[in-house]
Protein backbone atom coordinates (compact mmCIF):
# COMPACT_ATOMS: atom_id res chain seq x y z
CA UNK A 1 0.00 0.00 0.00
CA UNK A 2 2.86 2.39 0.94
CA UNK A 3 4.07 1.73 -2.76
CA UNK A 4 0.64 2.56 -4.26
CA UNK A 5 0.85 -0.69 -5.38
CA UNK A 6 -3.10 -1.40 -3.64
CA UNK A 7 -5.94 0.80 -2.85
CA UNK A 8 -6.48 0.89 1.39
CA UNK A 9 -9.99 -0.62 2.64
CA UNK A 10 -12.03 1.65 3.21
CA UNK A 11 -12.18 0.60 7.09
CA UNK A 12 -8.66 1.05 7.13
CA UNK A 13 -9.01 4.78 5.92
CA UNK A 14 -12.08 5.33 8.15
CA UNK A 15 -9.86 4.55 11.32
CA UNK A 16 -7.07 7.04 9.65
CA UNK A 17 -9.28 9.36 9.15
CA UNK A 18 -10.80 9.27 12.36
CA UNK A 19 -7.16 9.12 13.89
CA UNK A 20 -5.97 12.11 12.10
CA UNK A 21 -9.24 13.80 12.76
CA UNK A 22 -9.32 14.79 9.02
CA UNK A 23 -13.07 15.44 8.71
CA UNK A 24 -13.31 12.25 6.38
CA UNK A 25 -10.64 13.57 4.15
CA UNK A 26 -8.81 10.09 3.20
CA UNK A 27 -12.41 8.47 2.16
CA UNK A 28 -12.93 10.90 0.27
CA UNK A 29 -9.96 10.43 -1.76
CA UNK A 30 -10.22 7.42 -2.16
CA UNK A 31 -13.91 8.02 -3.58
CA UNK A 32 -12.42 10.84 -5.62
CA UNK A 33 -9.76 7.98 -7.07
CA UNK A 34 -12.27 5.34 -7.92
CA UNK A 35 -14.25 7.95 -9.79
CA UNK A 36 -11.91 8.58 -11.89
CA UNK A 37 -11.26 4.92 -12.93
CA UNK A 38 -15.46 5.29 -14.09
CA UNK A 39 -16.17 5.86 -17.98
CA UNK A 40 -17.86 9.90 -17.68
CA UNK A 41 -21.14 8.73 -19.59
CA UNK A 42 -21.83 5.99 -16.80
CA UNK A 43 -21.15 8.22 -14.25
CA UNK A 44 -24.66 9.60 -13.91
CA UNK A 45 -25.82 5.86 -13.74
CA UNK A 46 -23.76 4.76 -10.75
CA UNK A 47 -24.39 8.07 -9.10
CA UNK A 48 -28.01 7.00 -9.23
CA UNK A 49 -27.47 3.15 -8.02
CA UNK A 50 -25.67 4.60 -4.91
CA UNK A 51 -28.91 5.79 -3.99
CA UNK A 52 -30.85 2.86 -5.01
CA UNK A 53 -33.26 0.89 -2.44
CA UNK A 54 -33.81 -1.45 -4.62
CA UNK A 55 -32.13 -3.09 -8.13
CA UNK A 56 -33.57 -5.85 -10.52
CA UNK A 57 -31.50 -6.28 -13.27
CA UNK A 58 -31.41 -8.76 -16.31
CA UNK A 59 -28.49 -10.68 -17.98
CA UNK A 60 -29.07 -12.22 -21.51
CA UNK A 61 -25.43 -12.88 -22.50
CA UNK A 62 -23.30 -12.34 -19.14
CA UNK A 63 -23.19 -12.40 -15.34
CA UNK A 64 -24.64 -8.82 -14.25
CA UNK A 65 -22.02 -6.80 -12.92
CA UNK A 66 -23.04 -6.54 -9.41
CA UNK A 67 -22.47 -9.95 -9.54
CA UNK A 68 -19.26 -10.75 -10.90
CA UNK A 69 -15.93 -11.79 -9.45
CA UNK A 70 -13.01 -10.72 -10.47
CA UNK A 71 -12.00 -13.52 -12.98
CA UNK A 72 -15.02 -13.36 -14.57
CA UNK A 73 -15.39 -9.44 -15.06
CA UNK A 74 -11.40 -9.32 -16.38
CA UNK A 75 -12.00 -12.62 -18.78
CA UNK A 76 -15.02 -9.89 -20.40
CA UNK A 77 -12.71 -7.25 -20.34
CA UNK A 78 -10.50 -9.30 -22.13
CA UNK A 79 -12.47 -9.48 -24.98
CA UNK A 80 -12.22 -6.05 -25.82
CA UNK A 81 -8.59 -5.99 -27.81
CA UNK A 82 -8.06 -2.10 -27.76
CA UNK A 83 -7.75 -2.15 -23.87
CA UNK A 84 -4.16 -3.05 -22.40
CA UNK A 85 -3.83 -5.21 -19.47
CA UNK A 86 -3.49 -2.19 -17.33
CA UNK A 87 -6.62 -0.82 -18.33
CA UNK A 88 -8.66 -3.99 -17.98
CA UNK A 89 -7.11 -4.00 -14.29
CA UNK A 90 -8.49 -0.80 -13.47
CA UNK A 91 -11.58 -1.92 -15.07
CA UNK A 92 -12.17 -4.93 -12.85
CA UNK A 93 -11.02 -2.81 -9.92
CA UNK A 94 -13.98 -0.40 -10.55
CA UNK A 95 -16.29 -3.36 -11.37
CA UNK A 96 -15.71 -4.90 -7.66
CA UNK A 97 -15.71 -1.19 -6.41
CA UNK A 98 -19.23 -0.71 -7.46
CA UNK A 99 -20.44 -3.82 -5.99
CA UNK A 100 -19.32 -2.45 -2.72
CA UNK A 101 -23.35 -1.06 -2.00
CA UNK A 102 -23.98 -4.51 -1.26
CA UNK A 103 -21.76 -4.61 1.68
CA UNK A 104 -23.02 -0.90 3.48
CA UNK A 105 -25.16 -1.43 6.32
CA UNK A 106 -27.68 -0.22 4.77
CA UNK A 107 -27.46 -2.32 1.11
CA UNK A 108 -30.90 -1.90 -1.77
CA UNK A 109 -32.32 -5.33 -2.37
CA UNK A 110 -30.98 -6.69 -5.21
CA UNK A 111 -33.08 -9.14 -7.41
CA UNK A 112 -31.01 -10.60 -10.21
CA UNK A 113 -32.46 -12.32 -13.02
CA UNK A 114 -29.76 -14.49 -15.55
CA UNK A 115 -30.63 -16.44 -18.21
CA UNK A 116 -29.48 -19.99 -18.32
CA UNK A 117 -27.79 -19.49 -22.01
CA UNK A 118 -25.38 -16.97 -20.16
CA UNK A 119 -24.24 -19.53 -17.54
CA UNK A 120 -23.23 -21.54 -19.95
CA UNK A 121 -21.14 -19.21 -22.37
CA UNK A 122 -17.57 -20.44 -21.35
CA UNK A 123 -15.98 -23.22 -23.14
CA UNK A 124 -13.05 -25.62 -21.56
CA UNK A 125 -10.76 -22.71 -21.22
CA UNK A 126 -12.54 -20.97 -18.91
CA UNK A 127 -14.56 -23.59 -16.81
CA UNK A 128 -12.75 -22.75 -13.56
CA UNK A 129 -13.64 -19.11 -14.26
CA UNK A 130 -17.13 -20.33 -14.46
CA UNK A 131 -16.56 -22.16 -11.50
CA UNK A 132 -15.81 -20.14 -9.44
CA UNK A 133 -18.48 -17.34 -10.79
CA UNK A 134 -21.59 -19.99 -9.79
CA UNK A 135 -19.79 -20.68 -6.35
CA UNK A 136 -19.99 -17.02 -6.13
CA UNK A 137 -23.75 -16.45 -7.65
CA UNK A 138 -24.73 -19.19 -4.82
CA UNK A 139 -22.96 -17.56 -2.27
CA UNK A 140 -25.06 -14.29 -2.52
CA UNK A 141 -28.23 -15.61 -3.54
CA UNK A 142 -28.13 -16.46 0.48
CA UNK A 143 -27.53 -12.96 1.40
CA UNK A 144 -31.12 -11.71 2.81
CA UNK A 145 -30.84 -8.66 0.35
CA UNK A 146 -29.87 -10.25 -2.45
CA UNK A 147 -31.84 -13.11 -4.81
CA UNK A 148 -30.92 -14.29 -7.70
CA UNK A 149 -33.28 -16.19 -10.27
CA UNK A 150 -32.20 -18.34 -13.51
CA UNK A 151 -34.60 -17.93 -16.85
CA UNK A 152 -34.73 -20.93 -18.31
CA UNK A 153 -33.79 -21.74 -21.79
CA UNK A 154 -37.00 -23.25 -22.81
CA UNK A 155 -38.16 -19.99 -22.15
CA UNK A 156 -37.78 -19.33 -25.79
CA UNK A 157 -37.80 -15.58 -26.90
CA UNK A 158 -38.28 -12.71 -24.39
CA UNK A 159 -38.07 -9.57 -23.80
CA UNK A 160 -34.64 -9.73 -22.00
CA UNK A 161 -33.33 -10.19 -25.18
CA UNK A 162 -33.30 -7.06 -26.40
CA UNK A 163 -30.65 -6.10 -24.16
CA UNK A 164 -29.01 -6.16 -20.54
CA UNK A 165 -30.89 -3.73 -17.93
CA UNK A 166 -31.36 -2.88 -14.48
CA UNK A 167 -34.09 -0.88 -12.97
CA UNK A 168 -33.97 1.24 -9.84
CA UNK A 169 -35.70 2.89 -6.81
CA UNK A 170 -34.80 5.13 -4.16
CA UNK A 171 -35.97 5.79 -0.61
CA UNK A 172 -38.33 8.39 -2.03
CA UNK A 173 -39.37 6.24 -4.47
CA UNK A 174 -38.28 7.38 -7.53
CA UNK A 175 -37.63 5.30 -10.33
CA UNK A 176 -34.28 5.03 -12.80
CA UNK A 177 -33.20 2.85 -15.15
CA UNK A 178 -30.50 2.05 -17.59
CA UNK A 179 -30.72 -0.41 -20.35
CA UNK A 180 -27.90 -0.88 -23.22
CA UNK A 181 -28.94 -1.37 -26.88
CA UNK A 182 -26.92 -1.50 -30.13
CA UNK A 183 -23.74 -1.15 -28.23
CA UNK A 184 -25.05 1.65 -25.97
CA UNK A 185 -26.13 2.39 -22.74
CA UNK A 186 -29.12 5.43 -22.39
CA UNK A 187 -31.40 5.79 -19.49
CA UNK A 188 -34.74 7.51 -20.60
CA UNK A 189 -38.32 7.44 -19.98
CA UNK A 190 -38.68 5.01 -23.04
CA UNK A 191 -36.04 3.41 -21.40
CA UNK A 192 -37.80 2.64 -18.29
CA UNK A 193 -41.04 1.26 -20.23
CA UNK A 194 -39.16 -1.05 -21.95
CA UNK A 195 -37.28 -2.19 -19.02
CA UNK A 196 -40.45 -2.26 -16.87
CA UNK A 197 -42.10 -4.73 -19.44
CA UNK A 198 -38.47 -6.99 -19.59
CA UNK A 199 -38.86 -7.22 -16.18
CA UNK A 200 -42.05 -8.10 -15.63
CA UNK A 201 -41.86 -10.58 -18.59
CA UNK A 202 -38.58 -11.82 -16.92
CA UNK A 203 -40.38 -12.40 -13.33
CA UNK A 204 -43.10 -14.31 -14.94
CA UNK A 205 -40.78 -17.08 -16.64
CA UNK A 206 -38.31 -17.11 -14.23
CA UNK A 207 -37.13 -20.01 -12.18
CA UNK A 208 -37.65 -19.95 -7.96
CA UNK A 209 -34.75 -19.17 -5.69
CA UNK A 210 -34.70 -22.41 -5.00
CA UNK A 211 -34.60 -24.16 -8.35
CA UNK A 212 -32.34 -21.78 -9.84
CA UNK A 213 -29.77 -22.80 -6.90
CA UNK A 214 -30.40 -26.66 -7.97
CA UNK A 215 -30.19 -26.49 -11.55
Amino acid sequence: MELGHTTPALDYLRRADDAFDTGGLFVALRELGRREREPVWFRPWLEAEREATQLRCFGATMVPGLLQTADYARSVFRLDPTLTPDRVEEMVTARLDRQAILDREDPPHLTAVIDETALRRFGEEGMDVMAGQLRHLLACARRPHVSVHVLPQAAGLHAGLLGPFILGSTVTGRPFSTTRSAARWWTTSRGWRRCSEGGRVCAATRCPGSSSRSA
